[in-house]
């Protein structure tokens, strides 16, 4: 086994590179966040292969303490010394990775550090999956096991369930009332596994007509498929799953006679939480103006719009995150790591989405922009975006996030004058996109 240590506070930082270390399952993944923490850490383990430095640490004690003790950890254990924090820069055998890197840089960096391969036969290994995704399936794509033991040696796998066995769901609820959420599956039939899920979702929305079934499917699809993402993502292929969830998306969108925007009204009045009526809304908008435009309506741009709409806050879910979209608002928060996680969550989810294989050519940039910033960072007051395409996507999420408060105030009254702000915030440039957007409202709400 290999030991990383990650020296940094809780951040968004910290959870891309745990979840990016996910997968290979030789590597133990410790975290401290302060200097008092760092120095007991590193006297009780003595051993690590690699120590990742951040940029923001709590400072509980003497900074010299902490580098003095790093560097006698490197001299004893020969473990590689890696971060993007520039007071250690020039501290002898440090690898400096700058904090505003790509995080493709960071994880090269970690991958390099730790030497990591992924191993073809890993048929020994175990990968934990949540309880709940059983209910999902009518048989077992494979053999499911529970884990007993309370350490990684004393861990013992026992089989629950045979392959192609029918699965019982008063077994899934026992386990649930004895605090049991996880099983596991061997870890070269994760592909499979997760893919039998995926099926059994999509299947369900495309039987179905009802609209409000269909939005409580998809839901659950879209969970299905930020798990997927966030478990397995940089280093599997989960790609195919989630195209698919696009893909179905979409083709059940197709099937509403006339404009898509006809789901507007089922979409806000659905008993969805905030969080997901704002991805659903986003991307039927999105879909509605690029059908109002007089653009080339392609598959690969409305793939690209609904997929930017489920994942462009991949990295804050709260509605009070969410509801967070000027640098006043921002600045207000107290919290730094809540704030800097707001501050920069399309910057992060950009460089997640961008290193992975066969995600839509624009997904990336879409989400990026998507607050009018070509950086991802803040929330600028003159709005950037580099395509028209990036513009539609910025105006509809930014369009559906103010129409649902006043849906949910029940002054919708107001609609008109978030159509008037929208002309002052975007201008001119984007005349076209507004004029469109009004033409689609003042259709299907008035």
């Amino acid at each position: 086994m290999k030991t990383f240590l990650l020296i940094q506070k809780s951040s968004p930082l910290k959870d891309c590179i745990e979840i990016y270390l996910k997968p290979f399952k030789d590597v133990t993944f410790e975290h401290v966040e302060s200097i008092e923490q760092s120095l007991r850490k590193l006297e009780a383990l003595k051993k690590f292969d690699c120590i990742f430095v951040g940029s923001s640490i709590i400072v509980d004690g003497d900074v010299n303490d902490l580098a003095f003790k790093i560097q006698q950890t490197v001299q004893d254990s020969g473990c590689k010394l890696i971060g993007t924090n520039k007071g250690l820069s020039k501290q002898s055998g440090f690898n400096y990775v700058h904090s505003m890197a790509p995080a493709k840089m960071i994880f090269q960096a970690i991958s390099n550090a730790l030497q990591l391969v992924n191993e073809e036969d890993n048929s020994h290994a175990y990968v934990e999956i949540p309880l709940e995704y059983l209910h999902h399936l009518q048989t077992t794509p494979c053999d499911i096991f529970l884990r007993l033991g309370s350490t990684e040696q004393t861990f013992t796998y026992i089989k629950r369930f045979n392959e192609f066995e029918e699965i019982d769901k008063d077994d899934i609820l026992n386990y649930s009332h004895k605090n049991i959420t996880s099983v596991y599956i061997p870890a070269n039939m994760t592909n499979d596994f997760l893919g039998s899920i995926s099926s059994s979702l999509l299947q369900r929305i495309s039987k179905t007509q009802d609209t409000s079934e269909q939005m409580e499917i998809a839901k659950e699809a879209l969970d299905y498929s930020s798990y997927v993402l966030s478990s397995f993502g940089i280093n599997s292929e989960p790609q195919a799953f989630v195209q698919k969830v696009v893909k179905t998306i979409l083709s059940t969108l197709d099937k509403v006679e006339g404009k898509k925007l006809k789901r507007f009204k089922e979409i806000i009045e659905a008993k969805e939480d905030f969080y997901h009526k704002h991805v659903f809304l986003t991307g039927v908008l999105a879909n509605s103006l690029l059908d109002e435009m007089s653009w080339e309506v392609s598959l690969e741009n409305r793939s690209a719009l609904t997929y930017a709409a489920f994942f462009h806050n991949f990295f804050i879910h709260s509605e009070k995150d969410i509801l967070i979209t000027d640098e006043a608002e921002l600045g207000a928060i107290d919290n730094e790591e809540r704030r800097e996680r707001i501050k920069n969550h399309a910057k992060l989810a950009h460089d997640f989405f961008l290193d992975i294989p066969d995600v839509p050519f624009n997904v990336p940039k879409l989400i990026l922009e998507h607050h009018g910033s070509k950086q991802g960072i803040g929330f600028p007051q003159s709005r950037q975006n580099s395509t028209q395409l990036s513009s539609l996507f910025m105006i509809s999420s930014d369009f559906a996030l103010k129409f649902l408060l006043i849906h949910e105030q029940g002054d919708l009254e107001k609609i008109h004058e978030i159509l008037k702000e929208s002309l002052e915030i975007y201008g001119k440039s984007n005349q076209k996109i507004l004029e469109a957007l009004q033409n689609c409202i003042s259709e299907h709400l008035a």
